[in-house]
């Protein structure tokens, strides 16, 4: 798999519950990168330890958005989603290949606004540094009454480049929901960049909510085909996945390993 590209995805609903564990169908990759998206009636609670809270990524007016993150070290367990109570949303978990850099946050951006929707506008970021970035925007909602809950309603026809829908959405009467993860990678990081999406039913309440949060992930040297190879060490009762390490001169730092396949290096 190239730099960016989705390896796997999975997404959910729930009601009347103050936590939940999101998953993937399969095992995780050391190296790449997992993004959750949620949009709820709830803030968040507690420490929600695991995840990554990057500027902006927590957006909320009449409804909550979340755009969390964690780089994979490989065979990882999805951190738990807590809020402050009871709530309803809908969730979308995402693996990109990697690649990334050791650091990989570059920057990010988030809002919500309470109104109407028939688009859905991410917020815009400027990368702070040249090079190959991962984006990943969070595109949401909440609407208050029966406008969205039906089956055919899609989030569709995102503005520049940005690809890869995976989307959730809980329809209800009284209040549906509505999450979706798009991407881009840009190669030399050059101005501004956002995305909007087109729904094909519109919210009509004015006590809806949308969100739009967005955010840089910076690709890793040798980064593309997949985040390299991870190494298997014994732990004394089985072998597991481990991600290797290397000594930068000031500290130990996450780098995927090469191995020979016969033809080339991956």
């Amino acid at each position: 798999m190239a730099f960016g590209d989705i390896v796997q995805s999975n997404g959910g609903t729930g009601a009347a519950v103050s936590s939940f564990t999101p998953t993937l169908p399969g095992a995780i990759t050391a190296g790449n990168m997992v993004v959750v998206s949620v949009v709820a009636n709830n803030v968040p609670g507690g420490a929600n330890t695991g995840w990554t809270k990057s500027t902006g990524m927590s957006p909320v007016a009449n409804a909550q958005g979340l755009l969390w993150w964690f780089t994979a070290v490989g065979g990882d367990t999805v951190p738990t989603v807590t809020f402050a109570g009871a709530s309803t949303f809908a969730w979308r978990l995402v693996e990109y290949a990697g690649a990334f850099d050791a650091s990989p946050y570059n920057t990010s951006a988030g809002t919500a606004t309470n109104a109407a929707f028939t688009t859905i506008p991410s917020s815009s970021i400027t990368p702070t540094a040249a090079g190959d970035y991962l984006l990943v925007a969070g595109l949401g909602g909440q609407s208050g009454d029966a406008s969205l809950n039906v089956t055919s309603v899609t989030l569709s026809g995102f503005t520049n480049s940005f690809v890869n829908p995976s989307q959730q959405f809980r329809q209800a009467a009284a209040e549906a929901h509505l999450t979706c993860q798009v991407s881009r990678v840009i190669t030399s990081a050059s101005g501004a960049y956002n995305t909007t999406g087109t729904l094909s039913t519109a919210s009509i309440s004015g006590g809806g909510c949308y969100v739009g949060p967005i955010i840089a992930f910076k690709k890793g040297a040798g980064g593309g085909g997949g985040g390299g190879k991870p190494v298997k060490v014994w732990s004394g009762s089985a072998w597991v996945t481990k991600p290797t390490k290397v000594w930068s001169g000031s500290a130990w730092v996450t780098k995927p390993a090469k191995v020979w396949n016969g033809s080339a290096w991956v």
